[in-house]
């Protein structure tokens, strides 16, 4: 999946995404599309609030078609949803600070990732998850 992964916590209702280790990933609309499709497949088995922890040291850069398509489903799910990204380029950061508010997502920006586990896991949850 273009160097992207992603796993799913569904007892602490975390989605874990990583970029491609030891190298520098740029974040493709098809990419997007795939992993969307695998974060709908959990939440579908799953259905609740959750939080996704992005760590960011191996994207290089995002499509305009990778934001486009995750702004609308964070969009769709605005309000269940908490988002904290960390090992960010300058670059990156700009990017995850615009999305942040252009899509009024919950979401940080982090420095660290103690700092965004910290963060993302002291989010509540809009509602207890099913049980």
């Amino acid at each position: 999946m273009e160097a992207v992964h992603l796993t799913w916590e569904q007892e602490r209702r975390l989605l874990v995404m990583t970029f491609g280790a030891g190298r520098r990933t740029l974040a493709t609309e098809s990419a997007a599309r795939a992993l969307i499709a695998q974060m709908d497949r959990w939440l579908q088995a799953s259905p609740g609030p959750f939080r996704l922890l992005v760590d960011c040291s191996g994207l290089k850069d995002t499509e305009p078609g990778w934001r486009a398509t995750f702004s609308g489903f964070f969009q769709d799910h605005r309000g269940e949803v908490a988002i904290a990204w960390y090992n960010m380029t300058p670059l990156v950061r700009m990017t995850v600070t615009l999305f942040i508010l252009a899509t009024r997502i919950t979401g940080k920006a982090a420095g660290t990732e103690e700092e965004a586990r910290q963060w993302i896991l002291a989010q509540r949850l809009a509602q207890a998850p099913p049980p």
